[in-house]
């Protein structure tokens, strides 16, 4: 009744039209040679069946790593000797030792194969048998447990020394997964052969394995060499730890660190300087002189924005410099007015008033006229200012900004912009560097999968530079310039009639990015335009329109700022006839199609 079942299933794989399309292997048959020096050979016959499909070839993976009962790995010797066809013709084929496993790659990349097609593969194996007080034996996964596609009919013969009669063996054999003990399987001993066949046709991932013993002292012992994975030697282990605390400290630790750092480290110190309602100029530098707009709109949020630079412009005008002009609508140019030179310092004697701390921070109303102001002198040229200088105009007169590309030149700006403040000593250091540092680890964190990391970096490593005292009580300073030009409530008691203080802190409200609020305040003043500035057309001059022309110039200075656009991977085996199983033993392996 079983051989019945067996045939009727045979049949079905082989008389079934409408499945040729899936491949199998319609016969497996190996051939084992045990031979007296302790070495076996193996030559494998497999008839492949690619059905209608196309491919160039297959590959078998040879396992050359065996383990005993107690885990320990041995190192099988393997040489692939050879692949031919039916007819005895060498194929082409390649061969790839990896880890734990030789590949054999049969076929070639030009050329593919269809239907049924015939593979032997022939490879020797020192170490592959297992020596026992009492036998030997060889405990061997003939067709290994890695094919994905099925197989219809397997069998193997092995031969042993010519001594050994049929009565001096002992055989069984085990079908199915890795670890089944079924045995729909043959074994039958004659003299030095044992022939092993299954009784069923092996689904993709099953196996047939034989365990064979014979007498002692007919072969010679061959043990193979231990082998030891490199992360259960010593250094291994010690990697293995490392890196688990590595993973420890980037995944938890780090994360939790990183606003416990900015508590301690990161805020800026506290100072009796506070910010006031309203305050008339630029904070100053040690040596007292007036910040800048670009430096006063830095001080505050530690960054050279792109509004720093349109302030820097704009002064740079209001100051004799250069001259901002419409020719055309929409079509900007700036014109050099002035040779550029470097005073770095204002005279030693020129001083901000103090503050009264019973005012709340108010000038007193008789400083309002002694007040210095960011427009007392022609201030000369700070570093940075140059090179925004230099880097527009070079050796030109007149540019017209449409054709520029100045994304360098104020990169380059904002390093000296960071480099004077340094100077200066409002910042221990250069703030971008911090905010880069913690925008790559936000980066890394999250190609890491660590998005805790990531939340962390990018919250707190915005806010994690901190000021000098100085820097702190220059931003204080800043911020009460701004609550100035910036409210809504407060009417102009100092200077609203007069052109100059309008256009004094006009490049201070740009910084800050509130200039239309400050053009309100002037909106029912009769201001003459700007010498500084000259728009298209004849329109009437109102600060309002004064303001939406100036930011359409400082709209096309932005376009030529930013970045241009890119154009374009003994021994300690168990015997085979105690715990047996499929897969169990050496050989083994897999392989498919290509």
């Amino acid at each position: 009744m079983k051989r019945l079942s067996t045939i009727i299933f045979v049949l079905f794989f082989l008389l079934s039209p409408k499945i040729t399309h899936a491949e199998q292997i319609n016969d497996f048959n190996a051939k084992i040679q045990v031979n007296k020096n302790g070495s076996i050979i193996v030559e494998e016959k497999i008839v492949y069946n690619f059905g209608d499909l196309q491919k160039h070839g297959i590959f078998r993976d040879i396992p050359v790593i065996k383990t005993n009962k107690e885990g320990k790995k041995f190192k099988l010797e393997t040489n692939v000797i050879g692949v031919r066809d039916a007819n005895n013709e060498p194929y082409d084929f390649t061969t790839n030792r990896q880890k734990n496993t030789i590949q054999i790659k049969i076929g070639s990349a030009s050329k593919y194969v269809t239907g049924i097609v015939t593979y032997i593969i022939s490879y020797d194996i020192s170490g592959a048998l297992t020596y026992y007080s009492d036998h030997d034996e060889l405990y061997w996964n003939i067709t290994g447990n890695g094919w994905q596609v099925p197989i219809l009919k397997a069998t193997a013969e092995v031969v042993l020394p010519e001594q050994i009669t049929a009565s001096d063996i002992k055989s069984i054999c085990f079908t199915g997964s890795v670890g089944s003990t079924d045995q729909n399987c043959n074994s039958t001993n004659q003299t030095n052969t044992v022939l092993v066949n299954s009784n069923l046709p092996l689904s993709a991932t099953q196996g047939l394995t034989a365990v064979v013993s014979f007498p002692k002292n007919i072969v010679a012992v061959v043990e193979p060499k231990e082998y030891v994975d490199f992360f259960d030697t010593f250094l291994g282990k010690l990697l293995i730890f490392v890196f688990g605390i590595l993973l420890l400290f980037w995944y938890v630790l780090y994360p939790i660190w990183l606003p416990i750092k900015w508590y301690l480290y990161g805020r800026d110190p506290k100072v009796e300087t506070g910010v006031v309602r309203a305050w008339y100029d630029p904070p100053q530098t040690k040596d007292k002189r007036l910040f800048t707009p670009g430096e006063t709109g830095t001080v505050v949020d530690e960054s050279v924005d792109l509004r720093d630079i349109l302030a820097t412009v704009v002064d740079l005008a209001r100051r004799g410099f250069i001259r901002i002009e419409e020719k055309k609508k929409g079509d900007f140019y700036l014109i050099k007015l002035k040779k550029f030179v470097t005073d770095n310092s204002l005279p030693r004697n020129q001083k901000a008033p103090s503050v009264n701390p019973e005012m709340n921070g108010e000038l007193p109303r008789s400083d309002h006229q002694n007040a210095p102001s960011a427009s007392s002198g022609l201030r000369g040229l700070q570093e940075y200012e140059k090179k925004l200088l230099q880097g527009i105009f070079e050796s030109e007169i007149e540019v017209r900004l449409k054709d520029q590309e100045l994304y360098e030149t104020v990169e380059d700006v904002k390093k000296t912009l960071y480099q004077s403040l340094i100077t200066n000593g409002s910042f221990p250091d250069d703030p971008q560097r911090k905010r880069t540092f913690y925008n790559v680890i936000a980066g890394m964190a999250l190609f890491t999968g660590n998005l805790f990391l990531v939340l962390m970096a990018l919250i707190f490593g915005r806010v994690m530079f901190k000021k000098t005292r100085l820097g702190r009580e220059q931003a204080n300073v800043a911020k009460s310039l701004y609550n100035f030009i910036s409210s809504q409530t407060r009417q102009l008691e100092f200077q609203a009639n007069k052109q100059m203080f309008f256009e004094k802190l006009l490049p201070f409200a740009v910084a800050f990015g509130v200039e239309k609020v400050w053009a309100k305040r002037f909106s029912n003043l009769k201001l003459t335009p700007p010498d500084w500035y000259r728009g298209y057309g004849n329109n009437t001059f109102t600060t309002a329109y004064f303001i939406s022309s100036l930011n359409s110039s400082l709209n096309s200075f932005s376009s030529v700022s930013q970045p241009p656009t890119p154009t374009t991977s003994t021994s300690g085996f168990s015997s085979g006839f105690s715990g047996g199983s499929s897969g169990g033993g050496g050989g083994g392996g897999g392989g498919g199609s290509w």
